[in-house]
């Protein structure tokens, strides 16, 4: 089951951010690639609701990866545009991820766009 969530939050994020961009593309083929995924094309996009549906039958470990392959996924491009906030947000708001701001996601993409890393991110605990 992990696996098929983990797909399509893979699509769900690339479907978020609207536009190719090479650090996406790079993320999506080691994740691919790592787990070993079999991308099935017919499968069905999920809209967000089905989307957190899966999610929530997850375990608690999964639960907390996939928060933070969504901040990873709205911050690797470098810009958090309102939009992206606002899918974050939404997440938030169904639980999914918590303990965050505005403030603190800034500073994770200055520190990403600056060379630092995401370090910061992925150590972090996001719910």
């Amino acid at each position: 089951a992990f696996k098929a969530v983990l797909l399509d939050s893979l699509r769900f994020i690339a479907i978020a951010k609207r536009s190719f961009h090479h650090n996406h593309y790079l993320l999506a083929e080691n994740i691919v690639h790592h787990f070993d995924l079999v991308i099935d094309k017919n499968r069905q996009k999920l809209n967000l609701e089905e989307l957190l549906y899966l999610i929530e039958t997850l375990n608690l470990e999964q639960r907390l990866a996939l928060a933070k392959l969504f901040v990873l996924g709205m911050l690797i491009d470098g810009q958090l545009s309102r939009r992206d906030w606002n899918v974050l947000r939404i997440l938030d708001k169904k639980d999914m991820i918590i303990n965050f701001d505005y403030k603190t996601l800034k500073k994770w993409e200055h520190n990403f766009t600056q060379g630092k890393g995401l370090t910061e991110l992925l150590q972090s605990k996001l719910q």
